[in-house]
């Protein structure tokens, strides 16, 4: 399917593109101002890419998409396939993102407040200055991913795999790593950092030491938690608090 065809359907009141293949589909800010302005006039205000809410793209294939700038908000986006696609700045808020695959995508400054990212491979993916706030991410996978200066405030990441994560300058405040695998995760400048209860294993802490939870009790590990005092993030403007 085209990027003409997909925004055309779309804006005849379509949703449902369940299991299409739209493999290096571009509707990115930049790049498809001619079909927005076409397809949807209305959006001539909207300053990123296409808007897109509502629609179901479930077991879709969007492998090498550019997406940069979309609105994606409240989407059915269950077991899609982002791999290596351009999510730059998309809004996912309040979508179903079940199981999707993330596996090296570029998720720089996307929105993903209140998404269910439950089963969701974000391995190696790129999730700088992302947020979130608020979502369900159980049993999903981090290893190796770019977070820097992520806001995960107030996130259960019980048993989520960040090994080899990159989380320096994060903000942890409020987050739950409850059994979470930090082996070779770099936390240096995160703040409100609190992972006593995780896997530590040649872990970078905050002020660069490198600790390992092996050998160590859980009043040593407890030593380890750094609280600053917290800035504006991203979670602050999709959340009440």
């Amino acid at each position: 399917m085209t990027a003409e065809e997909l925004l055309q359907r779309y804006e005849k009141g379509e949703r449902d593109f369940r299991g299409v293949d739209l493999r290096n589909i571009n509707i990115a800010m930049g790049y498809a101002e001619e079909l927005i302005e076409l397809y949807q006039p209305e959006n001539k205000s909207w300053l990123g890419g296409s808007q897109l809410g509502d629609i179901d793209l479930s077991h879709a294939n969007l492998e090498f998409a550019n997406l940069e700038g979309a609105e994606l908000s409240d989407a059915n986006l269950q077991e899609t396939n982002f791999r290596s696609a351009t999510l730059r700045k998309v809004i996912f808020y309040d979508s179903n993102l079940k199981d999707a695959d993330f596996t090296n995508a570029d998720l720089k400054g996307a929105q993903l407040s209140d998404a269910n990212l439950q089963g969701a491979n974000f391995k190696d993916a790129n999730l700088s200055e992302a947020s979130l706030c608020s979502t369900d991410l159980e049993g999903a996978n981090f290893a190796g991913a770019n977070l820097y200066g992520f806001d995960l405030y107030a996130t259960n990441l019980k048993d989520n795999n960040f090994g080899g994560a990159n989380l320096a300058g994060a903000n942890l405040e409020a987050t739950t790593f409850e059994r979470a695998n930090m082996a070779f995760a770099n936390l240096i400048g995160a703040i409100n950092v609190h992972i006593k209860d995780s896997i530590l294993q040649n872990t970078i802490m905050p002020d660069g030491s490198i600790v390992s939870s092996s050998g160590m009790n859980r009043e040593e590990i407890g030593l380890f938690t750094y609280k600053y005092p917290r800035n504006l993030y991203l979670c602050d403007i999709f959340t009440d608090s």
